[in-house]
């Protein structure tokens, strides 16, 4: 038995409009999904004579628009070596100049070299960040040496 079904344009209309939402928001799940992965790595420079305040370190910093809903990772990796006296030396990740990850370190000899590395991540909202890594020692100065990358990866 075959039972056929009739249709007035209006609701054929409706029933497209509805079909055609859906394939949008598809759409959009797709766009949304693309933008997952890397936004960005930038190496820093070498900086040195950074003292006890907390101090972005020589280009290491990006800035973007970030996206509602979405959560960045960011990793800093930072080479560092302790000047004339033992100290301890951190390392912060920060948008602009506040803070977003505790402080990292380890304490160095005089003349001592390390490499600290710090992920955290980040849920800022549809707002201007400037993602960067600040340094800074106990004692004395400590040199960035062969700079310092910064990953920053959209992972939401």
């Amino acid at each position: 038995m075959t039972t056929i079904i009739s249709y007035t344009k209006a609701k054929i209309d409706s029933l497209l409009a509805a079909v055609n939402s859906s394939i949008t928001g598809i759409n959009n799940s797709i766009t949304a999904l693309n933008k997952m992965g890397y936004v960005a790595e930038v190496a820093g420079t070498a900086h040195t004579g950074i003292g006890g305040s907390l101090t972005t370190i020589n280009n290491a910093y990006h800035g973007f628009t970030a996206e509602a809903g979405r959560r960045y990772k960011i990793t800093a990796v930072v080479q560092v070596r302790q000047r004339t006296s033992t100290g301890l030396v951190s390392i912060v990740i920060a948008n602009t100049t506040t803070s977003i990850s505790p402080e990292f370190g380890t304490t160095l000899a005089t003349d001592a070299y390390a490499t600290i590395t710090v992920s955290t991540t980040h849920l800022p909202g549809a707002v201007p960040v400037t993602y960067g890594i600040r340094a800074k020692t106990s004692a004395n100065t400590v040199d960035i040496t062969a700079g310092a990358i910064l990953i920053v990866e959209d992972i939401t």
